[in-house]
C-alpha cells in the first residue's frame, strides 16, 4: 500500500484515536473475575493465526504479555485476551470455532480480509468487548454475526461497505461505549438505530456521507463525549443540533461546510477540550464566538480564515496545549498573543509564510515542545530564536532556507529527539552538529548529504528513523551505517 493511501486512510482516525486500531485497551473486567485458575486456549497447531496479548487484571501495571498464537495456550489467573490476526490464514477463521465463549475479549482483524463465510465464525465469542475490523472486507451480510454480542462495548468499522441496512444489525449492542463507522457508506438513514445508544460516548462518522438531517438522530446522546463529524457536508444549520450535548469533550468539524455562524451553537460546550475547525470558512469572528470555552486544550485552525485580528481571542484559552495555524496568514502580530498561553506544548506554523523578522517573540513561548515551521522562508536567523526553547523535543524545518551554518543553533536544543530537515541546503558539514544530539528520529531526505557526512551520524546510537531518500549517499555508505545503527530505520 503506497504512502498516500496509507495517509487518506489515516485522516479517517482522529489523531488521538490512531493507537486504539492496535493497542489493547483498558476494558473492564465483566465476568472476568469467574474465570480463575487455569484453562486452555485452542489454536491451530501447524500455523500461527497472530499474536495473543495477555493482560492480568489482577495487576494491571505490567505490560501486556506477546504470546504466538498457535497451538494450545495455556492461561493462568484472571486475564483479558486479545488476539490480533496478522494475515489471512490458510482455513480463514474457521478456528474461531474452537474458542470458548468468553476465551477471547479483544478480536482485531486490522486490514485482513477474509471469505464471506467467515464472519459466522466470531457469532459465538459472546465474551467479545472490543472488535476491530478496520478495512477489512466486513459487509452488511457479516454484520448479521456480531448482533448478538452483547458485551461488546468498542466497534470499530472504519473503511468497510457497511451500509445503513448493515447498522440495523447493531442497534441493539446497547453496551457500545465506541463506535466508528468512518469512511463506510452509511448516511442520515443509518444514525436512526443509533439514536437509543445511551452508553455511547464515542461516534466516528470521518468521511459518510451523513448531512444536518443526521444529526437529529445523535442529539439524544447524551453521554457523547468525542464526537468525529470532519469531511462530511454538515453546515451551519446542522450544529443546532449539538447545542446540548454538554458533555462533549473532542470535536471534529474539519472539511465541512461550517464559518462562523455555526460556532454561536457550540458557545455553552464549555467541556470541548479538542476542537477541530481545519479547512472551513471560519475566521475571526468565529474564532470570537469561542472565548467561552475555557477548557480547550487542542484547537486546530489549519487553513481557516483567521487572521492576526482574530488571534486577539485566543488569549482566552488558557488552557491550550496544542494550536494548529498551519497555512493561514500570520505575522509577528498574532504570534505575540501565544506568549500569554503558558501552557502551550504544541505549534504549527507550516505554510503560514512567516519570515525571520516575525519569529523574533517565538522565544517567548519557552515552554514548546513540538513545533513545525516547514514551507516557510525562514533562514538560519530564525534558528538564532529557537536557542531559548530548551523543552523542545520535537522541531519541523523541512521546506525552509535553513543550511549547515544553522545547525549550530540545533546543536543546543538538548532535549531534541525528532528532527526535520527535509529539502532544505543541509549538506555533510551542517551532520557535524547534530552528533551530540539525543536523536530518535531525523529526515534528510532531499538534502545535499552524502556518503563522507554519514560517518557523523554513527554515534546517533538512540536513532530509530532515517530518512535519507533523494540524497547523494550510496549502497555502500548505507550499508556502513547500517551496520553502526543496527536497530534503526533507514530509508
Amino acid at each position: 500500500m503506497s504512502d498516500e493511501q496509507n495517509a487518506k486512510q489515516d485522516a479517517l482516525v482522529p489523531l488521538g484515536e490512531r493507537g486504539l486500531i492496535t493497542q489493547s485497551s483498558g476494558l473492564v473486567k465483566r465476568g472476568l473475575e469467574l474465570i480463575g485458575g487455569e484453562r486452555v486456549v485452542h489454536f491451530p497447531c501447524d500455523y500461527s493465526v497472530g499474536i495473543l496479548l495477555v493482560h492480568d487484571l489482577d495487576h494491571p501495571n505490567l505490560p501486556d504479555q506477546r504470546v504466538d498464537a498457535c497451538s494450545d495456550v495455556v492461561i493462568r489467573g484472571a486475564k483479558r485476551l486479545h488476539l490480533l490476526i496478522r494475515r489471512t490464514t490458510p482455513l480463514g477463521l474457521s478456528f474461531l470455532s474452537k474458542l470458548e465463549p468468553n476465551d477471547i475479549q479483544e478480536l482485531n482483524l486490522y486490514r485482513i480480509q477474509f471469505g464471506e463465510d467467515d464472519w459466522q465464525y466470531i457469532e459465538h465469542l459472546t465474551g467479545l468487548q472490543k472488535l476491530v475490523l478496520f478495512q477489512t472486507n466486513m459487509s452488511d451480510a457479516g454484520l448479521r454475526y456480531i448482533r448478538q454480542l452483547s458485551e461488546l462495548s468498542r466497534l470499530d468499522l472504519s473503511i468497510t461497505d457497511v451500509t445503513d441496512a448493515g447498522v440495523e444489525h447493531i442497534q441493539n449492542l446497547k453496551m457500545l461505549s465506541y463506535l466508528s463507522l468512518a469512511g463506510t457508506k452509511i448516511s442520515d438513514a443509518g444514525l436512526i438505530y443509533l439514536q437509543d445508544h445511551r452508553n455511547l460516548s464515542t461516534v466516528n462518522l470521518i468521511g459518510t456521507d451523513i448531512s444536518n438531517l443526521g444529526l437529529r438522530y445523535l442529539q439524544r446522546l447524551n453521554s457523547l463525549e468525542s464526537l468525529w463529524l470532519n469531511h462530511t457536508i454538515i453546515d451551519n444549520a446542522g450544529l443546532q443540533h449539538l447545542h446540548g450535548m454538554t458533555a462533549l469533550k473532542e470535536l471534529g468539524l474539519g472539511r465541512t461546510n461550517i464559518g462562523d455562524l455555526g460556532l454561536t451553537y457550540l458557545m455553552d460546550l464549555g467541556g470541548l477540550g479538542n476542537l477541530d475547525l481545519s479547512t472551513t470558512s471560519v475566521g475571526n469572528v468565529g474564532l470570537a464566538y469561542l472565548k467561552a470555552l475555557r477548557n480547550l486544550e487542542e484547537l486546530n485552525l489549519s487553513s481557516t480564515q483567521i487572521t492576526d485580528t482574530g488571534l486577539a481571542a485566543i488569549i482566552e484559552f488558557v488552557q491550550l496545549k496544542r494550536l494548529d495555524l498551519s497555512s493561514n496568514f500570520i505575522s509577528n502580530v498574532g504570534l505575540g498573543y501565544l506568549e500569554a498561553l503558558h501552557n502551550l506544548e504544541e505549534l504549527n506554523l507550516s505554510s503560514t509564510q512567516i519570515t525571520d523578522t516575525e519569529l523574533v517573540d517565538i522565544r517567548e513561548v519557552g515552554q514548546l515542545k513540538k513545533l513545525d515551521l516547514s514551507s516557510n522562508s525562514i533562514s538560519n536567523v530564525a534558528l538564532g530564536y529557537l536557542e531559548a526553547l530548551h523543552n523542545l523535543e520535537e522541531l519541523n524545518l523541512s521546506s525552509t532556507k535553513v543550511t549547515d551554518i544553522g545547525m549550530t543553533a540545533i546543536r543546543e536544543l538538548g532535549r531534541l529527539k525528532r528532527l526535520y530537515l527535509g529539502s532544505t541546503k543541509i549538506s555533510d558539514v551542517g551532520l557535524a552538529h547534530l552528533r551530540d544530539l539525543s536523536l530518535e528520529e531525523l529526515d534528510l531526505s532531499n538534502t545535499r548529504v552524502s556518503d563522507a557526512g554519514l560517518v557523523q551520524l554513527w554515534g546517533l546510537n538512540g536513532l530509530e528513523f532515517l530518512d535519507l531518500s533523494g540524497t547523494n549517499t550510496t549502497e555502500r555508505g548505507l550499508s556502513a551505517l547500517k551496520h553502526s545503527l543496527p536497530n534503526c530505520e533507514i530509508s
